[in-house]
Order: structure tokens, then sequence, then C-alpha cells
């Protein structure tokens, strides 16, 4: 899913952020769908993403991803002014960033990530014909 959520951002890159702006963030919503071979595929990206809290999970979730994303892309340009939970790990991380320092968590891409059961792995290279006798 990061690789994918990657490669969105790598796609639309020159338009994100046109007029080159410094300090500017937004947040994103990614819907991914698992298929029945466990392969992850994107269904949509969201530049306004529902932030209700329509669960008790998420009335848990959304505060924390809130500080979280705080923590990542405003404390670093004006430092942190108040930490609610210093014992709590931070549960979302830094992608992609094109501004210094830059950050792009990508993997290079094999097989391996794209079909996680060997036998769903298309066949590469020579087709080797077998005749019996």
């Amino acid at each position: 899913m990061r690789d994918i959520a990657i490669d969105t951002f790598l796609s639309v890159r020159h338009k994100m952020n046109p007029n080159k702006r410094k300090d500017v963030f937004e947040i994103f919503g990614f819907d991914f769908l698992l298929d029945e071979d466990f392969r992850i595929w994107l269904i949509e990206c969201n530049t306004n993403p529902y932030l209700g809290t329509p669960c008790k999970y998420m009335e848990t979730m959304l505060p924390q991803m809130m500080d979280d994303m705080f923590k990542i892309v405003v404390d670093p340009v004006f430092g942190p002014k108040y930490v609610p939970d210093e014992d709590r790990t931070n549960g979302f991380q830094l992608l992609y960033r094109e501004s210094e320092p830059s950050v792009n968590m990508r993997r290079p891409f094999t097989f391996d990530i794209v079909y996680p059961i060997p036998e769903l792995k298309p066949f590469i290279g020579k087709v080797k014909t077998v005749i019996k006798e």
C-alpha cells in the first residue's frame, strides 16, 4: 500500500504544488481492495477524505492521526508547542517529500511484491517446450 501511495504521488507530483510554495501539506485518503490472490489494488485517492467518526475505532484513530500528522509536517517547521502523548509511538510515517531533505520510501519493484503467492507469478523468459513420447 505504501508503494502504491508513493507511485500515486509521483504520478501527479508536478501538479500537487504548481506554485512551489514552501511548507505546504495536504491529507489524502486512499481506498484499497485486497483480491482473492492477496494482491492490493488502488480503488481511488481522495484529496478531501472524510474525517468523521462513525464508529468507536475512528473516534480513537482520527485524533491520533491528526496529532501524528502535525508531528510529521508542522513540528519540524515550527517546533512542538504541546506534546499530549509522549509515550505513544507515531503510528504513521512520512512516505514521500520532494523538498530537502527529500524522502522516498518506495521499494524497488519486483514481482515478489505484486504476486505474494509464487504460483500466481507470470512466467518471464523463454517458454520451454516439452514433447512427451
